[in-house]
């Protein structure tokens, strides 16, 4: 089971990547695991796509992959777009995506643009039990993700 679910995410990941290949490079960076306590832990995968056609624009989005000790429960994918010009950035554009793992219910979600930022919060269940999930996204007035 937790294979396929890993399979079924490379496969929704290659499709995300392959297509704004298309208009132009994109920059994949790990973001490293983080120990969120209580067995649950957080993989955080950040891509930035450039934007060849339009300089003063970057989009973007951030991967959150949750376990609980050490199996797959979800992942959310935070999409957003900005615009800047060396002295603001503002958030443009909002959306997200989830996957849970069998048995593993996900609800609560908001997603929001605040400045220069997007951001989203949710939760998984499994039993009653809850594992708060947030993922926020950000650009520079330079153009800079993070």
């Amino acid at each position: 089971m937790k294979r396929f679910f890993a399979l079924l995410m490379a496969a929704v990941m290659l499709v995300c990547m392959a297509v704004p290949a298309l208009a132009g490079q994109q920059t994949v960076v790990d973001l490293g695991e983080e120990d969120l306590g209580n067995g649950i832990t957080c993989k955080s995968t950040l891509v930035i796509k450039e934007n060849l056609t339009r300089a003063s624009q970057k989009c973007g989005y951030v991967i959150r992959e949750y376990s609980y000790q050490g199996e797959w429960i979800g992942s959310v994918q935070l999409n957003g777009c900005f615009t800047y010009d060396g002295k603001t950035a503002t958030a443009t554009q909002v959306s997200a995506y989830h996957s849970t793992a069998s048995g593993w219910n996900y609800g609560g979600e908001k997603t929001w643009c605040s400045g220069n930022s997007v951001n989203l919060t949710a939760r998984f269940t499994h039993w009653g039990s809850p594992v708060e999930v947030s993922a926020k996204l950000s650009c520079s007035p330079t153009g800079v993700l993070s």
